[in-house]
């Protein structure tokens, strides 16, 4: 919806926004099953769809016809970074470059998208998506030199590998002259996919190490981990940024059973998304969470309650509950409650699917 209104798409009438009517448009495709739903985000909003490979190969010929966007794929024989150079001097041509799934181990190595000689260009790049990246994160440590970066505004890297240095990554949003450092709202860490056996225990696993809080982007507002397996301490790296307002930590980003939060905790977190996660105790304070809004909490099964003293959080306004354990709700109501008599202010709590104690398996 934001690549249709920045493009121009969207005819905004009386008494609508871009937003009302990019979700209208939305709406009707998935109506009429051009496109269909393929992950709701945690507040219920259509966060990822799907189409039909017959409906996507139209798509992508008629794409192709209007030299509307030329997705280019790695295959056998062919070199993509020739065919991207060529569309990438182009003027209005948007470029998509696919790598097999499941390349060979010869594709792997064979190929660098990002290194051709230092002649892609794209200015005007606002969001990036970088996947596979192994060990040696080689397809990162190029982007700079063809001006990727220089208005990119959200970056993901999704890891191949827990055990890498998150410095080195951000080390490569810092080239001479660049200014995304300034221009950086949103970064994701993110697990592909599981690359090693299963181990006995969370602390077997190796752990995505975070590097300190001078290594961020100062302005970064939003930041998400997924599958990382960060150690919960990690977290205090975290609280240390300056304009962070939104926190997800999905999938195992953090392992162990106990969040206690130290320091001074994440004094400008606004929004805070616990999904999936293995925690059993959190031990947190008002203090720790003082500009919190919104708490969202989705199926973290063995967590016992929400810290009783975020009754005192005066900026408190919605906790909403997913396929938790009956006592995390009736902390909330708690929660609640204690605001009630104590504020005379109104929080909003939304559970939806409690999972009763004897229900709750372990892993």
């Amino acid at each position: 919806m934001e690549l249709w209104a920045s493009e121009g798409f969207l005819k905004v009438g009386e008494m609508k926004s871009i937003e009302e009517v990019a979700k209208k448009y939305l709406k009707e495709l998935i109506d009429r099953s051009l496109i269909c739903i393929h992950n709701l985000s945690f507040d219920g909003e259509v966060e990822s769809c799907w189409m039909h490979d017959v409906i996507r190969e139209l798509c992508l010929r008629e794409a192709r016809n209007m030299n509307f966007v030329n997705v280019l794929r790695a295959k056998s024989g062919q070199t993509p970074c020739l065919q991207s150079t060529h569309f990438s001097s182009i003027s209005r041509v948007r470029i998509s470059v696919h790598l097999a799934r499941y390349p060979d181990i010869e594709d792997l190595y064979g190929w660098n998208p990002w290194y051709c000689n230092g002649s892609l260009f794209f200015p005007n790049l606002k969001k990036l998506q970088i996947r596979g990246i192994g060990e040696d994160f080689s397809s990162c440590k190029d982007l700079y030199d063809f001006h990727c970066l220089d208005q990119l505004e959200e970056l993901e890297f999704c890891l191949a590998y827990r055990n890498v240095d998150a410095a080195c990554f951000l080390e490569t949003l810092k080239p001479s002259g660049a200014t995304s450092q300034d221009l950086l709202r949103r970064l994701k860490f993110s697990m592909e996919s599981p690359s090693l056996p299963l181990l006995p225990t969370d602390d077997a696993l190796p752990h995505l190490l975070l590097p300190p809080p001078g290594a961020f982007p100062q302005r970064l507002k939003k930041l998400a981990f997924s599958g990382t397996s960060l150690r919960w301490m990690d977290l205090s790296i975290v609280g240390k940024l300056p304009k962070l307002e939104v926190l997800k930590l999905e999938n195992d980003a953090c392992i162990g059973d106990e969040w206690e939060v130290v320091d001074e905790g994440f004094p400008y977190m606004k929004l805070l998304l616990l999904e999936r996660l293995k925690i059993r105790y959190w031990r947190a304070s008002c203090d720790h969470f003082p500009c919190l809004e919104r708490l969202f909490l989705e199926r973290c099964l063995g967590l016992d309650s929400i810290p009783q003293d975020f009754a005192d959080i005066t900026t408190l306004a919605l906790i909403n509950i997913s396929s938790c354990a009956e006592s995390v709700g009736n902390s909330a109501k708690q929660i609640q409650q204690d605001i009630q008599d104590n504020y005379g202010t109104s929080v909003e709590v939304t559970i939806f699917r409690p999972v009763k104690a004897n229900n709750i398996y372990f892993s």
